[in-house]
């Protein structure tokens, strides 16, 4: 018998190689068509991991002293109640909301232009005007 293959033997290798070309093609196609829930699966791998690493850093690690900065003031506190806010003045600024400003927050923010206000001419997408107003209360 000679070295040469038989052509069963060359269909084979065909058919494997055209398998496994098709093999291929379908997990780049799913690879492709699903990339946003293969990223966000391994964003959540990547949170619950540092969840994971904070709890068991956290149980290794001796209790310290409290810290100042443990519970600010601008936090509730255990009864619930927030920490009273001296009064002031709050001046004018924009704040984000899901919908549009209204007709009166427009004329508002036209008014503090006007007023020497430097901002962008009309009020961005997304965001609102508060005028300025007071906060807090004379109690703290």
């Amino acid at each position: 018998m000679t070295d040469v293959e038989s052509p069963d033997t060359e269909q084979s290798t065909n058919a494997k190689a055209s398998r496994a070309r098709s093999a291929a093609a379908a997990v780049k196609g799913f690879a492709r068509k699903h990339r946003k829930t293969i990223a966000g699966a391994g964003v959540g791998l990547a949170v619950i991991g540092s969840a994971v690493l904070r709890e068991y850093l956290n149980s290794q690690l001796p209790p310290g002293p409290p810290h100042e900065f443990d519970a600010p003031e601008h936090l509730p506190r255990s009864d619930g109640q927030r920490q009273p806010v001296s009064q002031h003045s709050v001046q004018g600024h924009f704040m984000r909301i899901s919908g549009r400003p209204s007709e009166r927050a427009k004329a508002n923010y036209a008014a503090a232009l006007a007023a020497g206000f430097d901002g962008p001419p009309e009020i961005p997408p997304g965001w609102t005007w508060r005028d300025e107003h007071d906060r807090g209360s004379d109690a703290a």
